[in-house]
C-alpha cells in the first residue's frame, strides 16, 4: 500500500512532477497496554489474563517473525489468537496481508475490516493505511476528506509516514483547505523524525522555490539528510547539483559518484545520466562497457533518450567491452529480483 514517488529530474532532461510521493505504512513495534493493578480477590483471574497475554505475545513474535521471513502460513496461524484478543498489531499484520495477497485471497474489504480493529486499539500504521484506502479508493469510495482524517489522527500519535501524507493533503488541498504553511508544518515534524520522504519533498521544494524562497543551500542539506538514508532520488538530485554547480563549485567527479550511488540503488534517471558521463567521459574516463551497462538499464525502464545513446555508442564498442556489459546487466537484475 504504496503512495510511489515519480519526482524526479535527469541530467538535461528537466523532468520533473511534483506528486505522488509514498508515505507506506510499516509496522509499529508497540502493542495496546495491557493490566498492571488489580485486587486480591481478582489476582488470580488477572494472573490467568496475564499468562494468556503472554502467550498470545509470543504467538505475536514469532507470527512477526514468519511475516518477514515470507512464511505467511505460519504468521498467520500465529497472528490469529493476539488478534482475536485484540491485538493492534496482530490485527494490522493480517490487514497487510489481506491487502497484499500474502498468504490469502486479496482482499481489500477484509484488508479495510482488520485495519479498522487495529485502529479501535489505536494502533498508528493502522489510521495510516485507512487514509491510504481512503485516498485510494482500495476497497471503499475514494473519499479525500475522510482520508485527511484518518492521517491526522496517527499524525498526531506522531506517525511520521502519516505527518507527511497529511502535508500533502494540505499542499495539493485535497480534503483539506489548500495551506501552503500547515503542509509545512506537517512535512517539518515527519522530516525532524527522519522519514526520507518529507526530507526529499522539501529537498525539492527549496531547489524550485516552490512556498519557500529558493535556496539551493537549504534543498541540498536536505537531499543530503535524505540520501543518508538511501533514497535514490535525493542521491540523484546531489548528482545533478554537482554536476550543474547549483548552489557549489561543478565538480563533474563527485556528479558521478552521486549518479551512480542513486543508479545503484534503482533511479533509472541517474542509471541515464551516468551512463551519459561514462559514455563522453565526463568526471571519469570513457568507459563504454560501464556506459553501455547503465544505458540498456535505463532502457529497460523506458527512460527517454536511453535507447538513442546506447545505439550511438555501440559501434566504438569492441567484443569484450560488449559482453561485460552483458555479463553486468544480467547480474544486476538478477540482484533486484
Amino acid at each position: 500500500m504504496n503512495r510511489q514517488s515519480e519526482n524526479e529530474v535527469s541530467t538535461g532532461m528537466n523532468t520533473l512532477s511534483m506528486r505522488k510521493l509514498h508515505g507506506n505504512g510499516p509496522a509499529l513495534s508497540g502493542t495496546p497496554s495491557r493490566p498492571t493493578r488489580f485486587s486480591r480477590l481478582a489476582a488470580t483471574a488477572v494472573l490467568f489474563m496475564l499468562a494468556s497475554a503472554g502467550a498470545a505475545n509470543a504467538g505475536l513474535q514469532e507470527g512477526i517473525q514468519a511475516y518477514q521471513k515470507g512464511d505467511y502460513a505460519s504468521a498467520i496461524r500465529n497472528f490469529k489468537a493476539p488478534a482475536d484478543s485484540g491485538d493492534g498489531e496482530a490485527q494490522y499484520y493480517l490487514g497487510l496481508m489481506s491487502a497484499s495477497g500474502h498468504g490469502v485471497p486479496q482482499d481489500p474489504k477484509a484488508a479495510l475490516g482488520w485495519f479498522q480493529k487495529a485502529a479501535g486499539q489505536g494502533y498508528a500504521a493502522a489510521f495510516h493505511n485507512l487514509g491510504q484506502m481512503h485516498e485510494n479508493g482500495q476497497g471503499v469510495p475514494r473519499d479525500f476528506k475522510t482520508a485527511s482524517k484518518f492521517y491526522l489522527k496517527a499524525a498526531e500519535k506522531g506517525y511520521a509516514p502519516s505527518q507527511f501524507n497529511f502535508g500533502m493533503m494540505y499542499f495539493d488541498g485535497r480534503g483539506v483547505p489548500q495551506d501552503a504553511n500547515a503542509a509545512m508544518r506537517w512535512f517539518l515534524k515527519s522530516a525532524d523524525q527522519g522519514y526520507p520522504a518529507s526530507q526529499y519533498f522539501l529537498g525539492i521544494l527549496f531547489y524550485k522555490g516552490r512556498g519557500v524562497a529558493q535556496s539551493y543551500k537549504t534543498a541540498f542539506e536536505w537531499f543530503q539528510r535524505a540520501a543518508e538514508k538511501g533514497d535514490a532520488r535525493s542521491l540523484h538530485y546531489i548528482g545533478m547539483m554537482f554536476e550543474n554547480g547549483q548552489g557549489m563549485a561543478q565538480d563533474l567527479s563527485a556528479a558521478v559518484k552521486w549518479y551512480r550511488k542513486s543508479a545503484e540503488a534503482g533511479n533509472a534517471v541517474s542509471q541515464y545520466a551516468v551512463g551519459v558521463m561514462y559514455a563522453e567521459g565526463k568526471g571519469a574516463p570513457v568507459d563504454l562497457a560501464e556506459a553501455h551497462q547503465w544505458l540498456t538499464l535505463a532502457e529497460k525502464a523506458e527512460v527517454n533518450g536511453a535507447r538513442e545513446r546506447r545505439l550511438k555508442i555501440e559501434p566504438k564498442m569492441t567484443e569484450k567491452e560488449f559482453e561485460t556489459s552483458r555479463v553486468m546487466v544480467k547480474a544486476w537484475l538478477v540482484m533486484r529480483k
